[in-house]
């Protein structure tokens, strides 16, 4: 029996990977287009639907509970948007960034911004409902809890790393902790929304405020060597947090 459920929690994990490979290979070759959410929307339904037999309920999100959702994305979205911004600021200081005036038209930086608000909670969305939904809810065993936390985390990061031709070393780091550190919260807040604001929050703030670091790009941040720091010592938080949560509920 258990056997057999981890078969279909590795079906299930492959199949959502599988899409999301295909859709890259076949299609739009590491573009996202609008047809992207609709294919990696299904195969998560799919997968958790069809292979695991669970409610979706299951992974975190109660579509039917719509307030707690918005109060633990808008929780999480400033969290993520905080620990992005403490980033910012770091290298300010340390001198490793220089602001300077938008290198893009006011009413274009608007309309990328804009842009971001309905893109970036989607694509969030389908991350977090993969990575610290699936991953971490379609096993329920609390002795795995740790090693699913550590797996989903690097394969999170190994997957981030496909998109690039080359990176610093702290990159990964910074991948890897970013997905321990929303992990942790998955499991401390238990609604997944809280993930998706604050990834949502990390990507979006970055994105945003690129165009005023000259030729950087929203990536400068998570190369930077001061980000897995900033980042460590968020998942210390979160840890500490998480601890006091369970001593008040014993």
């Amino acid at each position: 029996m258990v056997a057999l459920k981890v078969l279909l929690a590795f079906l299930a994990v492959a199949l959502i990977h599988l899409v999301d490979w295909a859709y890259f290979r076949f299609l739009h070759g590491g573009l996202k287009y609008p047809d992207y959410f609709v294919f990696m929307g299904l195969a998560i339904v799919l997968a958790w639907k069809g292979i695991l037999r669970r409610p979706l309920a299951d992974l975190g999100l109660d579509l039917r509970q719509l307030k707690p959702i918005a109060r633990e994305f808008l929780a999480g979205a400033l969290r993520g948007g905080g620990l992005a911004l403490a980033c910012m600021i770091a290298g300010l200081i340390l001198g490793n960034l220089e602001l300077g005036t938008a290198s893009v038209e006011p009413w274009q930086l608007l309309a990328k911004m804009a842009g971001y608000l309905v893109f970036v909670p989607l694509s969030a969305a389908l991350e977090e409902l993969h990575y610290r939904g699936v991953y971490l809810s379609a096993l329920k065993s609390p002795n795995l809890r740790i090693p699913l936390v550590v797996f989903s985390s690097a394969v999170f990061s190994i997957v981030h790393l496909g998109h690039l031709d080359s990176y610093p070393p702290t990159y990964p780091i910074s991948l890897f902790l970013l997905g321990v550190l929303w992990c942790l919260m998955r499991i401390r807040r238990l609604n997944i929304a809280v993930c998706i604001g604050a990834h949502s929050g990390w990507n979006f703030l970055l994105a945003s405020l690129a165009p005023f670091f000259g030729d950087n790009t929203e990536r400068y941040v998570e190369f930077a060597v001061y980000t897995p720091v900033l980042v460590g010592l968020a998942v210390a938080i979160e840890m500490v947090l998480l601890r006091k949560s369970r001593e008040r509920k014993a």
